[in-house]
């Protein structure tokens, strides 16, 4: 019995020597006095430099130089790495958006962007926004439109005025009159009809404001004759705009079918007077040409 009792002595003296001598081996961190936050950032910022300017050997003397370890130098850079975008990077750039700026954002890449709901969902979360989420983008619009009135209020007691835009499209060869309200896209009047003339114009434009509380009081279109002569036929004294796309590309190309003819004028001209020199058959008769060539021009 006293055997085995002294072997487990042995053992408890074993295993208590073992730690006495671990804690005395084990790596201890204790905070200085003597390094104050002054020295540790002057101690990271030449660390920092010497880094970048790769300068060799320059840790270790900082380590030897202030009785530190590499380890403790490393770190010391790392935060100040950590601390360097958020000391100078701008006031814009680090404002987090409220929320009615995140989803004015989401209405604009919505409607101004006409991008999905997956695009939306990728470059708010490339922004780093909040409700980033496809679904909760989803929700959201769905959730602003019903806010929005689906009916608007028209006084019955006198007539609604409207600006509309006229034009054709066609199945083949068979047009089709259309005019749409610009503010709601409305279509107010559709037509299959058997051609484009100004009568068929007018009748398609007097459907609409006899039948109706409605009065046009300004209209755009193209340059169709039939067109032009049905909303002044039908809407007398009505005000009456080309649109963007007829009003400046067909007058640019007016201009260029100008210029164009009179380039080609000048360059046939050219041409002529150089057959003229070419074709000389001694010099009394080229000065005669030449002279005869220049009264033209």
């Amino acid at each position: 019995m006293s055997e085995i009792n002294t072997v487990r002595g042995k053992k408890d003296d074993t295993k208590k020597n073992f730690i006495e001598l671990l804690n005395y081996y084990a790596i201890k961190y204790a905070r200085r006095a003597d390094l104050t936050p002054e020295i540790r950032l002057d101690i990271s910022y030449q660390a920092y430099e010497a880094q970048k300017a790769k300068e060799y050997g320059a840790i270790t003397e900082l380590a030897i130089e202030y009785n530190i370890s590499r380890r403790f130098v490393y770190m010391l850079i790392e935060r100040l790495q950590r601390l360097l975008p958020l000391v100078f990077t701008t006031y814009q750039t680090m404002k987090k958006l409220s929320k009615k700026e995140i989803f004015s954002k989401i209405l604009s890449y919505r409607f101004e962007g006409a991008s999905s709901l997956g695009a939306i969902s990728t470059m708010m979360k490339r922004e780093k926004l909040d409700y980033s989420g496809a679904s909760t983008i989803g929700r959201s619009l769905s959730a602003m439109g019903a806010l929005i009135p689906s009916i608007e209020s028209i006084p019955m007691d006198k007539s609604f005025q409207i600006t509309a835009l006229l034009d054709e499209i066609f199945i083949g060869s068979t047009p089709i009159l259309i005019m749409v309200e610009p503010k709601s896209t409305a279509i107010l009047n559709i037509q299959l009809a058997e051609d484009r003339s100004a009568k068929t114009w007018s009748k398609h434009i007097n459907y609409l404001t006899s039948n109706r509380d409605i009065e046009i009081n300004n209209t755009v279109s193209d340059q169709g004759t039939g067109l032009l002569t049905g909303i002044k036929d039908s809407l007398i004294g009505v005000h009456r705009q080309p649109d963007t796309f007829h009003a400046l590309s067909h007058r640019l190309g007016d201009f260029v079918r100008i210029f164009r003819a009179k380039a080609y004028g000048s360059i046939a001209s050219e041409y002529e007077r150089e057959e003229v020199c070419l074709s000389r058959i001694s010099q009394k008769v080229f000065d005669e040409k030449q002279s005869y060539t220049m009264r033209l021009v």
